[in-house]
């Protein structure tokens, strides 16, 4: 009879070896497949903000230019709550649904919403449905008037880096922005509303602390500018932002406090095609080195 041969298997020692290196691997991987995930997370904000820019400039194209409006722009509103429900008649419209863009959205409500916003917010609730909003200033603005926009920005260690009035130095300049992924804490939690004025910032929550913004050339981008809380200083905020319209430099700080209530500048209630004929920055106090 041939003699047979015994396998032999393995020591423990061996056993404990391979396992430390797999456990040595996954620490490895697991950074990486997450930091993968995360972006792949950007990359759907980036997709959903796209589709939302392409929207506001297909409502354009069918208004001889004139981009969506925003809350309190009765029947205008991109996001809906300020329009007419279409099932009951009456106001308030929903969100999204009952938007000026929902159509050119192919009625994609999950669009409306980063799938790295915070995941325990209750979407049965209007505000917590959507993430992005857009300019106060660009609601109802002709996309053939808009040109850039410019901030200041001094430099991280600057005090007060990001100015509101002086705008003579430390320019950044950048295409005119008609949507921004907004901050959920300042201030989205907080209202109810589509636009980006007062207070808003920009949110900080993708990689590198930067928040996606659709800009009125139709392109999309990310931006490290953190969102402002109630503490002036360091903080990008809506009030920060200069646009050229036309021929003038239109400031955030002009939506403040005038154009929800009316005013005798604006003449009416809401912001919509306002920016038509309100006042330059300077005479919101806006300094600029050139025009």
């Amino acid at each position: 009879m041939p003699h047979l041969r015994r396998s032999r298997g393995f020591t423990l020692i061996e056993v404990l070896v391979v396992v430390a290196i797999i456990a040595l691997l996954v620490s490895v991987l697991l950074p990486s497949l997450e930091s993968a995930r995360k972006q792949a997370r950007m990359v759907v904000c980036q997709a959903n903000l796209k589709s939302l820019t392409t929207a506001f400039l297909a409502y354009a194209s069918e208004t001889k230019g004139f981009l969506p409006g925003n809350s309190e722009d009765d029947n205008a509103d991109w996001l809906g709550l300020s329009n007419r429900n279409r099932k009951t008649g009456g106001y308030p419209g929903r969100q999204p649904e009952d938007g000026t863009v929902f159509k050119h959205m192919g009625r994609n409500r999950a669009a409306y919403r980063c799938p790295d916003d915070n995941p325990h917010r209750d979407t049965s609730q209007t505000n917590d449905a959507y993430s992005y909003t857009t300019p106060v200033m660009m609601s109802g603005a002709n996309t053939a008037s808009v040109g850039q926009s410019h901030y200041r920005f001094g430099g991280a260690g600057a005090s007060g880096n990001y100015s509101e009035t002086d705008h003579t130095a430390n320019m950044r300049v950048s295409p005119t922005f008609i949507l921004v992924e907004e901050d959920y804490e300042w201030y989205l939690s907080g209202c109810n509303n589509s636009a980006w004025d007062n207070d808003d910032g920009l949110t900080d929550r993708h990689s590198r602390k930067r928040g996606n913004v659709g800009c009125a050339d139709g392109h999309v981008e990310a931006l490290s500018l953190p969102p402002r809380p109630h503490t002036e200083g360091k903080y990008f905020g809506s009030r920060d932002q200069c646009v050229k319209y036309r021929s003038k430099w239109v400031s955030g700080r002009e939506w403040y406090d005038e154009f929800y209530r009316g005013s005798s500048k604006t003449g009416g209630k809401g912001a919509y095609r306002q920016i038509e004929k309100c006042p330059s920055a300077e005479d919101y106090g806006v300094k600029h080195r050139y025009n």
